[in-house]
């Protein structure tokens, strides 16, 4: 969708096809009036913000990682072993004592969490996607057996996830511009 601009000075169309809309008309720098810019603003975040490429390929990704943590789940309950744990062989029962195997449960949780909300196209997805990326990090940062490189390894890990997805989901335009949309349907659906 497209939304024309006439200046109301020398009459020149501005075809605008994203936001921001512009201040100043392109060929005189007449000022457009707030009204209008918001009327404009108002008609192109009303259109269908599709949801953005990477957004897609990670909620195929997050939901085939968590079949298949379903699946290894699955067999490792109802199987018969071997269990491994630190390398060395122990019996189910062990296995399942060991919190580093319960550690992962949280991690599914946010995991699936992010990926129904990606899926409904809910705005609490997005701060939800950064908090995945503490529960992530948190095994190998909060324990007080874990060594010392484990720990500036997770630290690291949960820095600079937090920056790339952060940059992401609250610095591309084009991924504020559909949490935004989200936000607004949110917000008009009440």
């Amino acid at each position: 969708m497209s939304v024309v601009l006439i200046c109301p000075s020398c009459a020149e169309p501005s075809t605008l096809h994203r936001l921001p809309a512009p201040e100043r008309c392109d060929r005189c720098h007449e000022s457009f009036p707030d009204s209008v810019r918001q009327v404009a603003e108002r008609t192109l975040r009303a259109e269908a913000t599709p949801r953005p490429l990477l957004l897609t390929l990670g909620l195929g990704f997050i939901t085939i990682w968590l079949c298949a943590g379903v699946l290894v789940f699955l067999v490792a309950v109802l199987g018969n072993g071997p269990y491994r744990v630190n390398g060395e062989q122990v019996t189910k029962a062990q296995f399942f004592s060991d919190p580093l195997a319960f550690s992962v449960a949280p991690i599914f949780i946010v995991a699936a969490w992010v990926a129904w909300g990606l899926w409904r196209e809910r705005s609490w997805a997005r701060p939800l996607m950064l908090g995945y990326w503490f529960v992530v990090s948190a095994p190998s940062i909060f324990p007080p057996n874990v060594d010392s490189a484990t720990r500036i390894g997770g630290i690291l890990f949960l820095v600079g996830g937090l920056t790339v997805a952060g940059w992401y989901l609250y610095g591309r335009p084009n991924v504020v511009a559909y949490f935004q949309r989200l936000e607004e349907r949110s917000r008009s659906a009440q």
